[in-house]
């Protein structure tokens, strides 16, 4: 894994890596819980997705779309660019 640059850079690290490569919903939805505030909003290609049910919903989808994907970081994490 690439080194952080601060809370905002662990913080893009540990959604990118820990949520949205959990394939279990039930680690998942408490991953959300940790990371995502209750009326958060996720936005994709799809539209914009509001709360965590809607969040996980959408990540679900998202591996149903690309089945074996995962994500990973590839190179230096810039939080002012996210």
């Amino acid at each position: 894994m690439t080194a952080a640059n601060g809370f905002e850079g662990d913080l893009l690290i540990r959604n990118l890596l820990e949520l949205f490569n959990e394939r279990n919903g039930i680690t998942r939805r408490k991953l959300l819980s940790e990371l995502w505030s209750e009326n958060a909003v996720f936005i994709d290609p799809e539209g914009a997705h509001q709360g965590r049910e809607k969040i996980d919903q959408a990540v679900e989808r998202l591996f149903d779309s690309f089945p074996g994907f995962s994500f990973s970081v590839s190179g230096p994490v810039n939080p002012s660019m996210a």
